[in-house]
Protein backbone atom coordinates (compact mmCIF):
# COMPACT_ATOMS: atom_id res chain seq x y z
CA UNK A 1 0.00 0.00 0.00
CA UNK A 2 1.11 3.44 -0.73
CA UNK A 3 1.58 5.35 2.47
CA UNK A 4 2.02 8.76 0.96
CA UNK A 5 -0.94 8.44 -1.45
CA UNK A 6 -3.02 7.92 1.65
CA UNK A 7 -3.74 10.56 4.46
CA UNK A 8 -1.46 9.22 7.17
CA UNK A 9 -1.75 10.53 10.72
CA UNK A 10 1.60 11.21 12.39
CA UNK A 11 2.81 9.54 15.56
CA UNK A 12 3.33 11.82 18.60
CA UNK A 13 5.78 10.10 20.88
CA UNK A 14 7.91 13.12 21.88
CA UNK A 15 11.05 11.27 22.75
CA UNK A 16 9.40 8.05 23.80
CA UNK A 17 11.16 6.04 21.11
CA UNK A 18 14.43 6.61 22.92
CA UNK A 19 12.83 5.38 26.11
CA UNK A 20 11.50 2.32 24.30
CA UNK A 21 14.87 1.48 22.79
CA UNK A 22 16.78 1.96 26.03
CA UNK A 23 14.30 0.44 28.46
CA UNK A 24 12.25 -2.11 26.56
CA UNK A 25 14.90 -3.50 24.25
CA UNK A 26 17.45 -3.88 27.02
CA UNK A 27 14.90 -5.63 29.17
CA UNK A 28 13.84 -7.78 26.22
CA UNK A 29 15.75 -10.44 24.44
CA UNK A 30 15.34 -13.61 22.52
CA UNK A 31 13.03 -15.99 24.28
CA UNK A 32 14.28 -19.26 22.89
CA UNK A 33 15.21 -21.00 19.67
CA UNK A 34 13.51 -23.05 16.98
CA UNK A 35 15.96 -25.19 15.01
CA UNK A 36 18.73 -22.97 16.30
CA UNK A 37 17.01 -19.75 15.16
CA UNK A 38 16.26 -17.19 17.93
CA UNK A 39 12.62 -16.19 18.32
CA UNK A 40 11.20 -13.00 19.78
CA UNK A 41 8.03 -11.84 21.47
CA UNK A 42 6.87 -8.53 19.98
CA UNK A 43 4.15 -6.07 20.94
CA UNK A 44 2.81 -2.97 19.20
CA UNK A 45 0.23 -0.46 20.43
CA UNK A 46 -2.42 1.69 18.72
CA UNK A 47 -4.58 4.42 20.30
CA UNK A 48 -8.06 4.07 18.77
CA UNK A 49 -10.16 5.45 21.64
CA UNK A 50 -12.14 8.54 20.47
CA UNK A 51 -12.96 9.82 23.95
CA UNK A 52 -12.79 13.55 23.18
CA UNK A 53 -13.15 15.88 20.20
CA UNK A 54 -9.61 17.25 19.81
CA UNK A 55 -6.46 15.24 19.17
CA UNK A 56 -4.38 16.99 21.88
CA UNK A 57 -7.03 16.15 24.48
CA UNK A 58 -6.78 12.45 23.58
CA UNK A 59 -3.11 12.38 24.61
CA UNK A 60 -2.19 9.60 27.00
CA UNK A 61 0.95 8.23 28.65
CA UNK A 62 1.52 4.48 28.52
CA UNK A 63 3.45 2.46 31.07
CA UNK A 64 4.64 -1.12 30.72
CA UNK A 65 5.35 -2.80 34.06
CA UNK A 66 5.60 0.64 35.66
CA UNK A 67 8.02 2.11 33.12
CA UNK A 68 6.68 4.87 30.90
CA UNK A 69 7.20 3.92 27.25
CA UNK A 70 4.91 6.37 25.41
CA UNK A 71 4.27 10.05 26.16
CA UNK A 72 1.42 12.22 24.84
CA UNK A 73 0.27 9.34 22.66
CA UNK A 74 -2.75 10.67 20.77
CA UNK A 75 -5.76 9.17 19.00
CA UNK A 76 -4.74 7.37 15.78
CA UNK A 77 -1.12 7.14 16.93
CA UNK A 78 0.52 3.73 16.79
CA UNK A 79 3.89 2.03 17.11
CA UNK A 80 5.72 -0.56 15.09
CA UNK A 81 6.60 -3.81 16.85
CA UNK A 82 8.62 -3.48 20.06
CA UNK A 83 10.59 -6.51 21.32
CA UNK A 84 9.62 -7.55 24.84
CA UNK A 85 9.66 -10.62 27.05
CA UNK A 86 7.21 -13.47 27.39
CA UNK A 87 5.00 -13.72 30.47
CA UNK A 88 2.60 -11.38 32.27
CA UNK A 89 2.96 -7.62 31.74
CA UNK A 90 1.00 -4.79 33.33
CA UNK A 91 -0.10 -2.18 30.77
CA UNK A 92 -1.42 1.11 32.17
CA UNK A 93 -2.80 4.08 30.23
CA UNK A 94 -2.95 7.52 31.89
CA UNK A 95 -4.35 10.83 30.62
CA UNK A 96 -1.20 12.80 29.84
CA UNK A 97 0.26 14.20 33.05
CA UNK A 98 -2.19 12.33 35.30
CA UNK A 99 -1.24 9.71 37.88
CA UNK A 100 -4.52 7.78 37.81
CA UNK A 101 -4.78 5.14 35.07
CA UNK A 102 -7.89 5.02 32.90
CA UNK A 103 -6.87 1.58 31.63
CA UNK A 104 -5.03 -1.04 33.65
CA UNK A 105 -4.72 -4.50 32.15
CA UNK A 106 -2.43 -7.51 32.41
CA UNK A 107 -1.45 -9.15 29.15
CA UNK A 108 0.13 -12.59 28.95
CA UNK A 109 2.62 -12.87 26.10
CA UNK A 110 3.97 -16.11 24.63
CA UNK A 111 7.45 -16.79 23.25
CA UNK A 112 7.85 -15.95 19.57
CA UNK A 113 4.38 -14.44 19.07
CA UNK A 114 3.49 -11.01 17.66
CA UNK A 115 0.75 -9.03 19.40
CA UNK A 116 -1.21 -5.85 18.72
CA UNK A 117 -2.84 -4.00 21.62
CA UNK A 118 -5.61 -1.52 20.84
CA UNK A 119 -6.84 1.15 23.27
CA UNK A 120 -10.55 1.52 22.42
CA UNK A 121 -13.83 2.92 23.73
CA UNK A 122 -14.42 6.01 25.84
CA UNK A 123 -17.42 7.26 23.82
CA UNK A 124 -21.19 6.62 23.75
CA UNK A 125 -21.05 4.90 27.12
CA UNK A 126 -18.39 2.32 26.26
CA UNK A 127 -15.59 1.94 28.81
CA UNK A 128 -12.01 2.61 27.89
CA UNK A 129 -10.32 -0.76 27.53
CA UNK A 130 -7.28 -2.50 26.08
CA UNK A 131 -7.92 -5.09 23.40
CA UNK A 132 -4.90 -7.35 22.73
CA UNK A 133 -4.81 -9.55 19.62
CA UNK A 134 -2.46 -12.28 18.38
CA UNK A 135 -1.12 -11.39 14.94
CA UNK A 136 -0.50 -13.82 12.09
CA UNK A 137 2.39 -12.45 10.05
CA UNK A 138 2.96 -15.55 7.95
CA UNK A 139 3.09 -14.45 4.30
CA UNK A 140 -0.02 -14.89 2.15
CA UNK A 141 -0.10 -16.99 -1.00
CA UNK A 142 1.83 -15.57 -3.94
CA UNK A 143 -0.06 -12.66 -5.50
CA UNK A 144 -2.32 -12.16 -2.47
CA UNK A 145 -2.54 -9.79 0.46
CA UNK A 146 -3.91 -10.59 3.92
CA UNK A 147 -6.45 -8.32 5.64
CA UNK A 148 -7.94 -8.73 9.12
CA UNK A 149 -11.12 -6.71 9.41
CA UNK A 150 -12.48 -5.36 12.68
CA UNK A 151 -15.01 -2.97 14.20
CA UNK A 152 -13.62 -0.62 16.85
CA UNK A 153 -16.00 2.29 16.15
CA UNK A 154 -18.36 2.96 19.10
CA UNK A 155 -20.81 5.01 17.05
CA UNK A 156 -24.04 3.95 18.85
CA UNK A 157 -24.69 3.47 22.59
CA UNK A 158 -26.70 0.26 22.07
CA UNK A 159 -24.35 -2.58 21.03
CA UNK A 160 -26.90 -4.14 18.64
CA UNK A 161 -27.14 -0.83 16.79
CA UNK A 162 -23.40 -0.90 16.01
CA UNK A 163 -23.77 -3.95 13.73
CA UNK A 164 -21.84 -3.23 10.52
CA UNK A 165 -20.46 -4.99 7.44
CA UNK A 166 -17.68 -4.44 4.92
CA UNK A 167 -19.02 -4.41 1.37
CA UNK A 168 -17.73 -3.53 -2.07
CA UNK A 169 -18.99 -0.34 -3.63
CA UNK A 170 -21.49 -2.41 -5.65
CA UNK A 171 -22.81 -4.15 -2.52
CA UNK A 172 -21.02 -7.52 -2.39
CA UNK A 173 -20.29 -8.69 1.17
CA UNK A 174 -16.56 -8.83 2.03
CA UNK A 175 -16.57 -9.29 5.82
CA UNK A 176 -18.90 -9.20 8.79
CA UNK A 177 -21.34 -8.56 10.26
CA UNK A 178 -19.47 -7.22 13.30
CA UNK A 179 -20.60 -5.60 16.50
CA UNK A 180 -18.47 -2.93 18.14
CA UNK A 181 -15.37 -4.49 19.69
CA UNK A 182 -15.25 -7.50 17.34
CA UNK A 183 -12.23 -8.31 15.19
CA UNK A 184 -12.35 -11.15 12.68
CA UNK A 185 -10.62 -14.24 14.02
CA UNK A 186 -8.95 -14.88 10.65
CA UNK A 187 -7.29 -12.83 7.96
CA UNK A 188 -9.03 -12.66 4.58
CA UNK A 189 -6.65 -13.49 1.71
CA UNK A 190 -7.47 -11.24 -1.23
CA UNK A 191 -5.84 -11.04 -4.67
CA UNK A 192 -3.54 -8.05 -5.12
CA UNK A 193 -5.76 -5.39 -6.69
CA UNK A 194 -7.39 -2.02 -6.10
CA UNK A 195 -10.43 -2.26 -3.82
CA UNK A 196 -13.38 0.11 -3.47
CA UNK A 197 -15.05 -0.71 -0.15
CA UNK A 198 -17.55 0.78 2.25
CA UNK A 199 -18.69 0.16 5.82
CA UNK A 200 -22.47 -0.08 6.09
CA UNK A 201 -24.97 -0.69 8.90
CA UNK A 202 -26.64 -4.07 9.01
CA UNK A 203 -29.99 -2.63 10.06
CA UNK A 204 -30.66 -0.38 7.09
CA UNK A 205 -27.60 -0.50 4.81
CA UNK A 206 -26.65 3.08 5.61
CA UNK A 207 -23.12 3.91 4.47
CA UNK A 208 -21.02 4.89 7.48
CA UNK A 209 -17.65 5.07 5.72
CA UNK A 210 -17.20 5.30 1.95
CA UNK A 211 -13.58 4.51 1.22
CA UNK A 212 -11.75 5.77 -1.80
CA UNK A 213 -10.26 2.99 -3.96
CA UNK A 214 -7.07 1.73 -2.32
CA UNK A 215 -4.36 -0.66 -3.49
CA UNK A 216 -3.60 -4.01 -1.88
CA UNK A 217 -0.23 -5.32 -3.03
CA UNK A 218 0.97 -8.89 -3.09
CA UNK A 219 2.50 -9.71 0.30
CA UNK A 220 0.64 -6.98 2.21
CA UNK A 221 -0.48 -7.99 5.72
CA UNK A 222 -2.65 -5.55 7.66
CA UNK A 223 -5.57 -4.85 9.92
CA UNK A 224 -8.42 -2.74 8.50
CA UNK A 225 -10.34 -1.41 11.49
CA UNK A 226 -13.45 0.78 11.57
CA UNK A 227 -12.77 3.58 14.08
CA UNK A 228 -14.35 6.79 15.35
CA UNK A 229 -17.57 7.46 17.19
CA UNK A 230 -19.15 9.92 14.75
CA UNK A 231 -19.28 12.73 17.32
CA UNK A 232 -15.87 13.27 18.88
CA UNK A 233 -14.00 11.77 15.95
CA UNK A 234 -15.18 11.08 12.40
CA UNK A 235 -15.71 7.47 11.35
CA UNK A 236 -12.88 6.06 9.28
CA UNK A 237 -10.87 2.93 8.56
CA UNK A 238 -7.50 2.58 10.24
CA UNK A 239 -5.01 0.50 8.23
CA UNK A 240 -2.29 -1.11 10.36
CA UNK A 241 0.29 -2.86 8.17
CA UNK A 242 2.57 -5.38 9.77
CA UNK A 243 5.76 -3.43 9.07
CA UNK A 244 4.87 0.22 9.68
CA UNK A 245 2.76 2.59 11.75
CA UNK A 246 -0.94 2.74 11.03
CA UNK A 247 -2.87 5.39 9.12
CA UNK A 248 -6.37 6.30 8.00
CA UNK A 249 -7.42 5.16 4.56
CA UNK A 250 -8.73 7.91 2.33
CA UNK A 251 -12.47 8.30 1.87
CA UNK A 252 -14.41 9.53 -1.14
CA UNK A 253 -14.99 12.79 0.73
CA UNK A 254 -11.32 13.39 1.54
CA UNK A 255 -9.70 16.58 0.28
CA UNK A 256 -7.41 16.57 -2.76
CA UNK A 257 -3.65 16.39 -2.37
CA UNK A 258 -1.17 18.43 -4.40
CA UNK A 259 2.59 18.27 -4.78
CA UNK A 260 4.87 20.69 -6.60
CA UNK A 261 8.18 20.31 -8.48
CA UNK A 262 10.40 23.10 -9.87
CA UNK A 263 11.71 21.87 -13.22
CA UNK A 264 12.20 25.22 -14.99
CA UNK A 265 15.90 25.65 -16.00
CA UNK A 266 15.78 29.42 -16.52
CA UNK A 267 19.18 30.25 -14.95
CA UNK A 268 22.62 28.67 -14.91
CA UNK A 269 22.95 28.52 -11.12
CA UNK A 270 20.58 26.91 -8.64
CA UNK A 271 20.50 30.12 -6.61
CA UNK A 272 19.39 32.00 -9.71
CA UNK A 273 16.39 29.68 -10.15
CA UNK A 274 14.99 30.34 -6.65
CA UNK A 275 11.27 31.16 -6.50
CA UNK A 276 8.56 31.73 -3.91
CA UNK A 277 5.23 29.98 -4.38
CA UNK A 278 1.84 31.23 -3.22
CA UNK A 279 -1.53 29.48 -3.25
CA UNK A 280 -4.53 31.79 -2.97
CA UNK A 281 -2.20 34.57 -1.81
CA UNK A 282 -0.57 32.53 0.97
CA UNK A 283 3.13 31.78 0.59
CA UNK A 284 3.75 28.05 0.94
CA UNK A 285 7.28 27.70 -0.47
CA UNK A 286 10.26 30.03 -0.08
CA UNK A 287 13.53 29.99 -2.03
CA UNK A 288 12.32 26.94 -3.94
CA UNK A 289 15.10 26.07 -6.42
CA UNK A 290 15.35 24.09 -9.64
CA UNK A 291 14.95 20.33 -9.00
CA UNK A 292 13.26 20.99 -5.64
CA UNK A 293 9.97 19.19 -5.01
CA UNK A 294 7.48 18.44 -2.27
CA UNK A 295 5.60 15.39 -1.15
CA UNK A 296 1.80 15.56 -1.26
CA UNK A 297 0.20 18.50 0.56
CA UNK A 298 -3.44 18.35 1.66
CA UNK A 299 -5.58 21.16 0.26
CA UNK A 300 -9.26 21.84 -0.49
CA UNK A 301 -11.44 21.05 -3.49
CA UNK A 302 -12.26 23.84 -5.93
CA UNK A 303 -10.34 26.48 -7.83
CA UNK A 304 -7.03 27.78 -6.48
CA UNK A 305 -4.71 30.48 -7.78
CA UNK A 306 -1.08 29.39 -7.92
CA UNK A 307 1.55 32.11 -8.29
CA UNK A 308 5.30 31.67 -8.71
CA UNK A 309 7.56 34.67 -7.98
CA UNK A 310 11.31 35.05 -8.43
CA UNK A 311 12.51 35.03 -4.82
CA UNK A 312 12.00 38.47 -3.28
CA UNK A 313 9.99 39.82 -6.23
CA UNK A 314 6.42 41.09 -6.04
CA UNK A 315 5.70 40.29 -9.70
CA UNK A 316 4.68 36.68 -10.48
CA UNK A 317 6.48 34.88 -13.27
CA UNK A 318 3.69 32.28 -13.36
CA UNK A 319 0.05 32.83 -12.43
CA UNK A 320 -2.37 29.96 -13.03
CA UNK A 321 -5.68 28.66 -11.73
CA UNK A 322 -6.00 24.95 -10.92
CA UNK A 323 -9.34 23.23 -10.28
CA UNK A 324 -8.95 20.38 -7.77
CA UNK A 325 -11.47 17.62 -7.10
CA UNK A 326 -12.02 15.76 -3.84
CA UNK A 327 -9.98 12.61 -3.29
CA UNK A 328 -7.67 13.19 -6.26
CA UNK A 329 -3.87 13.41 -6.21
CA UNK A 330 -2.19 16.06 -8.36
CA UNK A 331 1.35 16.97 -9.40
CA UNK A 332 2.13 20.52 -10.57
CA UNK A 333 5.35 21.14 -12.50
CA UNK A 334 6.88 24.58 -13.05
CA UNK A 335 8.58 24.28 -16.46
CA UNK A 336 10.10 26.32 -19.29
CA UNK A 337 11.98 29.58 -19.10
CA UNK A 338 14.75 28.57 -21.54
CA UNK A 339 15.28 28.55 -25.32
CA UNK A 340 12.32 30.83 -25.86
CA UNK A 341 9.74 28.72 -23.99
CA UNK A 342 7.63 30.63 -21.49
CA UNK A 343 7.51 29.79 -17.82
CA UNK A 344 4.33 27.84 -17.15
CA UNK A 345 2.64 25.55 -14.65
CA UNK A 346 1.70 22.07 -15.86
CA UNK A 347 -0.79 20.27 -13.57
CA UNK A 348 -1.38 16.52 -13.88
CA UNK A 349 -3.78 14.05 -12.26
CA UNK A 350 -1.84 11.21 -10.66
CA UNK A 351 -2.88 7.56 -10.63
CA UNK A 352 -1.52 6.06 -7.43
CA UNK A 353 -3.40 2.78 -7.59
CA UNK A 354 -1.08 -0.17 -7.09
CA UNK A 355 0.38 -1.83 -10.17
CA UNK A 356 -0.05 -5.53 -10.89
CA UNK A 357 1.94 -7.69 -8.48
CA UNK A 358 5.54 -8.05 -9.64
CA UNK A 359 5.55 -4.77 -11.56
CA UNK A 360 6.17 -1.07 -11.06
CA UNK A 361 4.38 1.85 -12.75
CA UNK A 362 6.29 4.60 -14.59
CA UNK A 363 4.83 7.69 -16.27
CA UNK A 364 7.31 9.10 -18.77
CA UNK A 365 7.41 12.75 -19.81
CA UNK A 366 9.48 15.32 -21.69
CA UNK A 367 9.95 18.58 -19.78
CA UNK A 368 13.38 19.44 -21.23
CA UNK A 369 13.29 22.58 -23.44
CA UNK A 370 16.63 21.85 -25.12
CA UNK A 371 15.85 23.25 -28.59
CA UNK A 372 13.96 26.43 -29.53
CA UNK A 373 12.18 24.59 -32.38
CA UNK A 374 9.49 22.33 -30.87
CA UNK A 375 9.79 19.68 -33.61
CA UNK A 376 13.49 19.33 -32.84
CA UNK A 377 12.76 18.42 -29.21
CA UNK A 378 11.26 15.06 -30.26
CA UNK A 379 12.63 12.36 -27.97
CA UNK A 380 12.10 8.71 -27.06
CA UNK A 381 12.89 6.39 -24.16
CA UNK A 382 14.86 3.34 -25.29
CA UNK A 383 16.86 0.55 -23.70
CA UNK A 384 20.61 0.71 -24.25
CA UNK A 385 20.13 -2.00 -26.86
CA UNK A 386 17.77 0.30 -28.79
CA UNK A 387 14.35 -1.16 -27.91
CA UNK A 388 11.62 1.52 -27.73
CA UNK A 389 10.07 1.86 -24.27
CA UNK A 390 8.04 5.09 -24.59
CA UNK A 391 7.53 8.03 -26.92
CA UNK A 392 8.18 9.82 -29.11
CA UNK A 393 7.42 12.98 -27.09
CA UNK A 394 7.77 16.64 -27.89
CA UNK A 395 8.70 19.11 -25.16
CA UNK A 396 5.85 19.52 -22.61
CA UNK A 397 4.27 16.15 -23.41
CA UNK A 398 3.51 13.74 -20.58
CA UNK A 399 2.36 10.22 -21.32
CA UNK A 400 -1.38 9.86 -20.68
CA UNK A 401 -0.87 6.48 -19.05
CA UNK A 402 1.56 4.87 -16.67
CA UNK A 403 3.53 1.98 -18.16
CA UNK A 404 3.61 -1.15 -16.02
CA UNK A 405 7.06 -2.74 -16.19
CA UNK A 406 8.28 -5.93 -14.54
CA UNK A 407 10.29 -5.26 -11.39
CA UNK A 408 13.97 -5.37 -12.27
CA UNK A 409 17.02 -3.35 -13.30
CA UNK A 410 16.73 -1.07 -16.33
CA UNK A 411 19.42 0.60 -18.45
CA UNK A 412 17.74 3.34 -20.48
CA UNK A 413 18.58 6.13 -22.89
CA UNK A 414 16.73 9.26 -23.87
CA UNK A 415 17.28 9.59 -27.62
CA UNK A 416 16.06 11.60 -30.54
CA UNK A 417 13.12 10.28 -32.55
CA UNK A 418 14.12 7.07 -34.30
CA UNK A 419 16.82 6.19 -31.78
CA UNK A 420 19.46 8.88 -32.23
CA UNK A 421 21.25 10.88 -31.09
CA UNK A 422 21.54 9.86 -27.43
CA UNK A 423 20.63 12.87 -25.27
CA UNK A 424 20.78 11.18 -21.84
CA UNK A 425 22.53 7.89 -21.01
CA UNK A 426 21.21 6.71 -17.65
CA UNK A 427 23.11 4.40 -15.32
CA UNK A 428 21.23 1.15 -14.56
CA UNK A 429 18.51 1.65 -11.96
CA UNK A 430 16.21 -0.71 -10.08
CA UNK A 431 12.42 -0.61 -10.37
CA UNK A 432 10.90 -2.47 -7.43
CA UNK A 433 7.61 -4.32 -7.15
CA UNK A 434 4.95 -1.72 -6.30
CA UNK A 435 6.97 1.38 -7.29
CA UNK A 436 4.93 4.25 -8.78
CA UNK A 437 6.78 7.24 -10.24
CA UNK A 438 7.19 9.84 -12.92
CA UNK A 439 10.40 9.72 -15.01
CA UNK A 440 10.77 13.22 -16.48
CA UNK A 441 13.40 14.41 -18.95
CA UNK A 442 14.56 17.81 -17.63
CA UNK A 443 17.15 20.50 -18.32
CA UNK A 444 17.80 22.71 -21.34
CA UNK A 445 21.37 21.59 -22.12
CA UNK A 446 22.73 25.08 -21.53
CA UNK A 447 21.68 26.56 -18.19
CA UNK A 448 21.08 23.12 -16.68
CA UNK A 449 22.33 19.80 -18.06
CA UNK A 450 19.96 17.23 -19.48
CA UNK A 451 18.92 14.50 -17.08
CA UNK A 452 15.97 12.43 -15.86
CA UNK A 453 14.08 13.49 -12.73
CA UNK A 454 12.46 10.57 -10.86
CA UNK A 455 9.40 11.55 -8.80
CA UNK A 456 8.15 8.57 -6.76
CA UNK A 457 4.69 8.77 -5.26
CA UNK A 458 5.82 8.78 -1.62
CA UNK A 459 9.07 10.81 -1.50
CA UNK A 460 10.56 13.96 -2.97
CA UNK A 461 12.03 13.71 -6.45
CA UNK A 462 15.69 13.27 -7.43
CA UNK A 463 17.93 13.01 -10.48
CA UNK A 464 18.84 9.56 -11.76
CA UNK A 465 22.58 8.94 -12.12
CA UNK A 466 24.02 9.04 -15.64
CA UNK A 467 26.72 6.81 -17.04
CA UNK A 468 28.54 9.69 -18.69
CA UNK A 469 28.73 11.45 -15.29
CA UNK A 470 29.71 8.54 -13.07
CA UNK A 471 31.47 6.21 -15.51
CA UNK A 472 30.41 3.22 -13.46
CA UNK A 473 27.42 0.93 -13.25
CA UNK A 474 25.58 1.00 -9.97
CA UNK A 475 21.87 0.49 -9.40
CA UNK A 476 19.78 2.84 -7.32
CA UNK A 477 16.74 1.60 -5.50
CA UNK A 478 13.55 3.68 -5.26
CA UNK A 479 12.42 2.02 -2.02
CA UNK A 480 12.76 -1.12 -0.04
Amino acid sequence: MRKKSLSAIGLSILGALLVVLVVVTVAAGFQGEVNGIPIQTRLRVAHLAPFTDTLPATGVDVKLDGTQILTDFQYLSSTTYLPTTAGDHLVQVFPTGDSTPVISATVNLTDGVDYSAFAIGGANGYALTLKPEVDDNDPPAMGNGKVRFGHLAPFAPVPADTAAEIRTDDGALVAGPFLYGEIDSVYAELPADTYDLKVVTVADGQTLINLAPFPLSGGDILYALAVGDGTNQDPGVFAYPTDEEGFLLKTEEDPPELRVAHLAPFADTLEGTAVDVKIDGMQILTDFQYLSSTTYLETTAGEHQVQVFPSGSMTPAISATVDLESNVDYSAFAIGGANGYSLTLKAEVDNNNAPVSGTGKVRFAHLAPFDPVPAKTAAEIRTDSGTLVAGPFLYEEIDNAYIELPAGTYDLWVTGAGGGPVFINLAPFTLNDGDILYALAVGDGSNQELNVFAYPTDVEGFLLPKEDLFKTYFPIVFKQ
